[in-house]
């Protein structure tokens, strides 16, 4: 067997991406749903405390998740998934025929899946055993020295076939703050393991906290990475997003949204469509009391010039408020096709490790998207069993 870990990869179409959106909106609605069920079941109302498990990690992870399970995993490779993102690998493997039904209703029960993924309970889907937060990760580095190592020394020796695999690490951005990733990374670069390929979970919020610690947590993620041999790989805007910065003016519109500091951004995020328009101008109209008091605070923390002002109003001109809201909020790590095409790019680098640095919104797509205290923050039976429907899902 030759060694492919750098041949190209078969890049999905249009329609081949519209079947993964499907298959990604059914993940997503069935991990809220194994969550909900949860901490709702009625065997466990007035027996248990709440169970958890964490809805709005999920939902920054599953496009990033599904990306590459989808389009770019292969069998022999190995995949490391942050703790917080379990729900969404037992709810994708559903859907592959793995998991079963019955265990989809038993999250967090004694002989159902684990908390965060346990490579000892499901051994047929999980790789590493993530539930110590950066531990699981680091061991992805590790198993990929062994496969260079292998192939360059004890399998010639020996006449065995090279380890043909890529190792692929899911990291929560907070997890980078652990002490031991650092060491690990700098083995990753001083070993030139380009076999191995992190994505890292930019949500920008560590538990209960945005982390706005330097400003700009990408400057922050990618030194830390490019100081150590990393190649980075940042997917900052999705392709709504991207429709909106073409339009006339809209350049001055990119240009001021990432001049901001992520706490500033990060608070844009919660403003409807209306007062999306309205931060980004110095604006304070708007028909709700508590919209317009978050107008006044970014009056205060965003600078424009005039110049800038004229170009976000053309560039927003014309569109409904759920265009504008819809849009600033694609953050690239949710664009499947971004998300893949920079995988497989990150993949294909040689001569050093490689990290997609993917922007997302914690809590995407739910009532809990970018809310500071989100980390626990259980979405309504209402609002889960409702979740999708406007594309095609069931009610309930």
């Amino acid at each position: 067997m030759n060694d492919t870990r750098h041949a190209p990869f078969a890049v999905p179409g249009a329609e081949e991406l519209a079947a993964f959106e499907v298959v990604r909106d059914h993940v997503a609605k069935g991990a809220l749903s194994m969550i909900d069920w949860a901490n709702n079941k009625p065997a466990n109302r007035g027996k248990k405390p709440k169970v958890g498990g964490h809805q709005a990690s999920s939902m920054s992870s599953v496009d990033l998740l599904c990306a590459l399970y989808l389009g770019c995993r292969r069998p022999q490779d190995r995949v490391a998934v942050k703790p917080h993102a379990a729900p969404i690998i037992y709810s994708l493997m559903h859907l592959l025929g793995v998991l079963p039904r019955a265990a989809m209703g038993e999250l967090r029960e004694k002989g159902g899946p684990q908390p965060y993924p346990t490579k000892l309970k499901n051994p047929r889907f999980v790789d590493y055993t993530t539930s110590s937060e950066a531990l699981g990760v680091c061991a992805t580095i590790y198993d990929a020295y062994g496969a260079i190592h292998h192939n360059r020394a004890l399998g010639p020796r020996l006449g065995l076939e090279p380890v043909d695999g890529t190792y692929w690490a899911h990291c929560g951005d907070g997890e980078l703050t652990e002490g031991q990733i650092d060491e690990s990374l700098y083995d990753a670069g001083r070993w030139q393991l380009d076999n191995l390929v992190w994505i890292v979970d930019l949500n920008r919020q560590s538990l209960d906290r945005v982390m706005n610690d330097s400003g700009s947590l990408e400057r922050w993620v990618a030194a830390k990475f490019e100081g150590q041999g990393w190649a980075t790989i940042p997917v900052r805007w999705g392709a709504r997003a991207e429709a909106l910065f073409a339009r006339e003016g809209g350049e001055a519109l990119q240009q001021v949204l990432e001049g901001l500091p992520d706490g500033v951004f990060h608070a844009l995020l919660m403003l409807d469509g209306a007062a999306l328009r309205q931060a980004l101008v110095g604006g304070l109209e708007h028909t709700l009391p508590e919209q317009r008091h978050a107008l006044t605070w970014f009056k205060e923390n965003i600078t424009t010039t005039a110049a800038q002002r004229r170009g976000i109003t053309k560039a927003l001109k014309g569109l409904d408020d759920s265009v504008v809201k819809s849009g600033l909020s694609h953050l690239g790590g949710h664009d499947m096709g971004k998300l893949i095409g920079a995988y497989q790019r990150a993949a294909l680098i040689e001569g050093q490790p490689a990290v997609v640095i993917a922007h997302t919104v914690k809590g995407y797509g739910t009532t809990a998207a970018g809310h500071p205290e989100n980390h626990g923050m259980l979405l309504s039976s209402e609002e889960v069993a409702g979740w999708g429907v406007e594309r095609g899902l069931e009610d309930g």
